[in-house]
Parts: C-alpha cells; structure tokens; sequence
C-alpha cells in the first residue's frame, strides 16, 4: 500500500471484491497508477503463472474521492448514498475570470480540495418532514459550533475546513465533547486546506449534498439559533415550507464580544427592547437583511411575506433540493447574496418566521474580511458577480444589472 494513502474506511471491503479463484488483484485510480497491491500469498506460493493481476477500480476511490495532494482510500459513506455519489468530485470548477489572475482559486482549472464523508458515525431516521441545519466551520471555530450544537438537537450536516495536521485534534475535540461525542445525528465532512481564502461556498455544497431530510437550515457557525429551533420548525414545515418558498428566520447582532446571547423569544423581545440586541448589520449593511422589515416584526406573530431587494441575504429554510451554492465565490463577500438572487430568479417566496431567531456571535476580523478592501481582491470579486448574474440572466430570462 502507498504511503500517502488516507485510510478512513475498512480495508476489508477491498478484500470482499476478490473472487474465490483470485491470487492477485490491483487497486487504480489511473490507467497507470496502483495504489494497493493485495495477494493472497496461501495461493500464491502455489501458482506462479500469474501474467497479469486482475484490476479492483473501487467506486469509493475513483468517484466520491477528490484526488488531490494525497488520495482517498475507502469513505464511510452510507449505501443510500452511492447513487449520488457518480461524478462527485467536490472540486470548484471555475472558468476564467477578469481580473483574478492573482488569486489561485479563480483559475480555469479544476480547483481540487481532498474531501472525506461521513468521518464520525451518522445515523438519523428522519419522518416525512424534517429540516437539517447545514454549516461549515474552520478548525478553531469547533467551540463555537459545540455552543451552536447545544441549542439545535435536530439533524446537522456540517463542513470542516481543516489541515491535515489538525484532523486528529478535531475528532479528539469531539470526542471528549460532553455536547457532542454521544450525537449521532451529526453528520461531519471534512475538507482538506488549500490556497489561502476560506471557500464558503464549496463546503455549503458538501454539508447540503449529504442530507437525509426533506428541508434544509443552511446557517453560518457564528449565529446561535434560538433554543429548540428543530422542534418548533418541525410541526409546520409540509405547510409552510412549499416548493418555491423560503422560510426566513430574523437575523439579529449583540453588543460586544462576551454578550449574553438571548435563547428564547420572550428574552430577544426584552433585550431588543433594552437595545442589548439589534437587527444584524443595520449599519454596516443594511441591505442585507433590511428586507426582513424588523419594524413589522416588533408586533406581528404570524408569518409574513417580504419582497426580495437587491444584496438581499437572509438565513432561510428550504425544502432539500434548493439550488447549490455558486462556487466561483471564494473568500469574503457576495456568497450568500448571489444564491439568494438566483432563488429570487426562480420565483422563490421569501416567508418571514416572527416566532424564531439567530443571533451573531461576534468575533474579530479575519483575513478574508480584511482582504476584501484590497483593491485587487474587489475587482475579482466584482468579475465573479458580473459573471454570475449574467448566468442567472440566460438561465431565467431575468434581467437583473449589475451591482455591487
């Protein structure tokens, strides 16, 4: 067996592959390339006219494996899964881009990052209406989603954009989690570092690609949701959360870094009042979330319908199948806001929720934040929104202009 090969399922299902009659067999990710040499050495020492080995091409290699720095042995995926899995290869393809030749991410080749499904036992039995919460985290945001996992006991789908060197660290993390290592219902990817800019919207693809539940909660790491979400969403979602509608759960901000987080409605109302809670980014940006229209939300109880407005970015919920993030965005900036437009585009209803919540848990600026006021970084970001409107454009007959 080569040395950089990453071991994570059994090797006893190459051996389950060998007929009875087999002395020699050969493990390809190429035409050219054998990673895994198996003999059965009982047969072999009496059979020495061996011309050419049998060739094993392991469907968990050579399809749901992104073969980049180093190769993927074996992925405890799910059966259910394999016929999803034809063609997955986790990769961002991205065509070329004005204005990104400085940045690797945006070249026209195939982007590959290693990625690895299902590295901790999941198991889940959903019913006939169900919703995940699907996120991504960084290495050093695994307290964070401890505290997120806390107050959301539903299904998790979740990301882990991780170094190779830390992979071990993450699942002793786990492990020793009072919050985490008894869940089953947490299903974890990991994927492997490359190139400097976090790619948020890849490893929201590969969190959404692998639920097992009819409605999805695509939520980023750093906003707490409030207490028993799951349970309260689960009852309405067949009559609320139709094909075609998104069911928008208000956004709202804390003052400072080690504020209280409220974790029920009635304690949001108190603190909104105070002013100790605000509706998220009122100031920053406000077109991101402006369109929630939190003055209605003071008083109305009963869900509401909102118009989409440019830049607009809420957190929704949505039936599974919900078109996939573009991947051409990587780093800071626009992610969230293209996949928004290209449901608007789709004829999407955006349903405000009065009765739930997430709150932002600050945290200090990182280097894709930052990165975003580099002149050069903004001029590929615009090319990549001008190239994805102009997609939506021809895909839906819209006619969305240009802004950023």
């Amino acid at each position: 067996m080569d040395t950089d090969l990453r071991l994570t399922g059994d090797v006893d299902q190459l051996w389950n592959m060998f007929q009875e009659t087999l002395v020699v067999g050969v493990v390809k990710d190429n035409q050219t390339q054998a990673n895994v040499i198996l003999a059965d050495l009982e047969k072999l020492s009496t059979n020495t006219s061996i011309d050419e080995p049998p060739q094993l091409y392991w469907n968990y290699m050579r399809k749901v494996a992104d073969l980049g720095t180093t190769r993927d042995i074996g992925h405890g995926v799910p059966p259910r899964f394999l016929s999803r899995c034809q063609g997955f290869g986790y990769t961002t393809k991205i065509t070329e881009v004005l204005h990104c030749a400085k940045f690797p991410e945006s070249k026209s080749k195939t982007y590959k990052r290693t990625t690895l499904l299902m590295i901790r036992h999941f198991e889940y039995a959903p019913g006939s209406s169900d919703v995940t919460l699907v996120t991504h985290l960084s290495y050093d945001k695994l307290p964070v989603f401890e505290d997120m996992c806390r107050r959301w006991r539903g299904p998790v789908s979740v990301a882990l954009y991780i170094a190779e060197e830390n992979f071990s660290k993450a699942l002793d993390f786990i492990k020793r989690s009072s919050v985490l290592h008894r869940r089953h219902n947490i299903a974890y990817h990991a994927v492997i570092t490359r190139g400097r800019f976090y790619p948020a919207n890849l490893l929201r693809n590969v969190a959404l690609r692998n639920v097992v539940t009819s409605h999805v909660f695509p939520l980023d790491v750093d906003f707490m949701p409030n207490l028993r979400l799951h349970e309260l969403l689960v009852p309405d979602l067949l009559k609320l959360a139709t094909r075609r509608k998104a069911l928008v759960v208000p956004a709202f901000a804390v003052k400072g870094f080690d504020a209280t987080i409220p974790l029920i409605l009635f304690e949001l109302k108190v603190f909104w009042e105070e002013q100790l809670v605000t509706p998220f980014q009122p100031k920053e940006f406000a077109a991101g979330h402006q369109p929630t229209d939190y003055d209605r939300l003071r008083s109305d109880t009963e869900p509401y319908t909102v118009k989409w407005k440019r830049q607009y970015e809420p957190y929704i919920i949505v039936q599974s199948n919900v078109t996939e993030y573009d991947e051409r965005f990587f780093g800071y900036g626009h992610d969230r806001i293209s996949h928004i437009l290209e449901l608007n585009a789709q004829g999407y209803e955006f349903v405000v929720l009065p009765s739930t919540f997430v709150v932002h848990r600050n945290h200090s600026g990182t280097f894709d934040s930052n990165t975003f006021l580099n002149p050069d970084y903004q001029a590929c970001v615009k090319s990549i929104v001008a190239q994805h409107i102009a997609a939506v454009n021809v895909a839906y007959g819209t006619r969305y202009e240009f802004v950023f």
